[in-house]
Order: C-alpha cells, then sequence, then structure tokens
C-alpha cells in the first residue's frame, strides 16, 4: 500500500489492515507484469474497501515436451462488499492489523 508491504495473500486466505483514511495506491508482486495490475482506492473513517487477489498463470507459461512451467501474474482488484463478505467467509483468515 503506498509503497509499502502491507501482508501476504495467501490462496484460500483472507486479511485485513486497518489504515488511516486517505488515498492509497495498492499493488502485488508479480512476475508476470501487464495492465492494470494494480488499484487506488480513496477512504474516509469508517469506510471499508476489499481487495481480491486475482491470478493469471497463462500469462508467463511454457509449455513442452516433458515440461509444463507457469509463474502467475497478479492482479489487485477492488470488489463490492456483499461479494467480499461472502469469499471471506469462506476463506482461512491469516489475521489483521
Amino acid at each position: 500500500m503506498n509503497g509499502a508491504y502491507a501482508g501476504y495473500a495467501q490462496l484460500g486466505g483472507a486479511f485485513y489492515r486497518d489504515v488511516l483514511p486517505g488515498v492509497y495506491h495498492i499493488e502485488v508482486e508479480s512476475y508476470g507484469k501487464d495492465f492494470n495490475q494494480s488499484t487506488n482506492v480513496a477512504l474516509i473513517a469508517g469506510q471499508e474497501a476489499y481487495v481480491r487477489v486475482d491470478s493469471l498463470r497463462s500469462w508467463a507459461s511454457d509449455y513442452g515436451v516433458g515440461r509444463t512451467v507457469g509463474r502467475d501474474t497478479f492482479y489487485a482488484r477492488l470488489i463490492i462488499p456483499q461479494i467480499a463478505r461472502a469469499e471471506i467467509a469462506q476463506s482461512v483468515f491469516d489475521g489483521g492489523g
């Protein structure tokens, strides 16, 4: 968030960060580089925002005789609270702060 490490997203996991009101740029570390991998959010006091990390493995792949190699390309996506809460309810909670 704004160039600082905020957490580690695990497959099937969820975590949260309690932050001050402000404008935040959210990006994910990714092997592949693509357009629109990051997102921005402006938060006011008491507001919640949900970001899902999506993966596209086919972006950096090599399929050949006897080998399959793939590296994920990650995307930070703002999602609506109703969808986020339903997905979080099925996730492993990894903590907050």
